[in-house]
């Protein structure tokens, strides 16, 4: 009956993600009474009613504000922005429009300088990186359409057309600096270099994006360049 949008790998991080849920006229109906006096309006149906009462239901036990008695449970890591009565028609993976990646690499020379707080949530690399030989790899990727299957993992049963247009972007984020007394110290980095690759596509195969920027990291590691096949 709960139908995700995907799923994610251990340390990714996924913002407006999808998920759909499938109620009976029965549900619906208990639900909507169960809304509390201000979502009681007439005007709305019982499917607008229903949606509201289990936001608020997530909202209130979500991780960063609820109990869940799981001890093992990481607060704060998963919370609810909103909940909508679709069609029946409507698929939480099938029917998006786009979905875009984010990485982050920290690289630099002082390799165990990088701030700690990055280690959640960037890849981190010891060499230098060459940015503009990334960008120029990532152009040649952009924008047109390519045959991605060998940058990805053919699972059995896929059909879906190969060939796709994939829009990439890299760029170096400013690395926050020692002496700057007004940034939290987990936040303040000296010698480090913080990059973003970003790509978006209508739908990515399965491992496709991650060995994009592998490709990318190792060209700005020295490690291949464009002319490489």
């Amino acid at each position: 009956r709960i139908i995700a949008w995907g799923r994610t790998d251990t340390g990714v991080h996924a913002q407006g993600a999808v998920a759909t849920v499938d109620l009976t006229k029965d549900e619906v109906e208990r639900f909507a009474k169960m809304a509390g006096k201000d979502y009681l309006d007439e005007t709305n149906s019982n499917e607008i009613k229903a949606a509201r009462f289990l936001f608020s239901v997530l909202k209130e036990f979500a991780c960063n504000t609820g109990f869940t008695g799981n001890p093992q449970v990481r607060y704060g890591s998963i919370s609810s922005k909103a909940v909508v009565a679709v069609p029946l028609d409507f698929d939480a993976r099938y029917s998006a429009l786009w979905k875009r990646y984010v990485y982050y690499i920290c690289s630099g020379s002082f390799y165990d300088q990088s701030p700690f707080v990055w280690s959640r949530y960037a890849w981190r690399v010891r060499e230098e990186l060459d940015l503009t030989a990334m960008k120029e790899a990532a152009n040649l990727l952009s924008g047109e359409q390519h045959n991605f299957s060998w940058m990805s993992v053919t699972q059995a049963g896929e059909l879906r057309d190969p060939r796709r247009i994939v829009k990439l972007t890299v760029k170096e984020v400013p690395a926050q600096l020692e002496n700057d007394d007004t940034l939290p110290y987990f936040l303040r980095a000296q010698n480090t270099n913080i990059y973003k690759i970003s790509g978006s596509c209508d739908f990515f195969l399965y491992k496709m994006m991650r060995r994009i920027v592998g490709i990318l990291v190792a060209i700005g590691q020295g490690k291949g360049d464009v002319a490489t096949r």
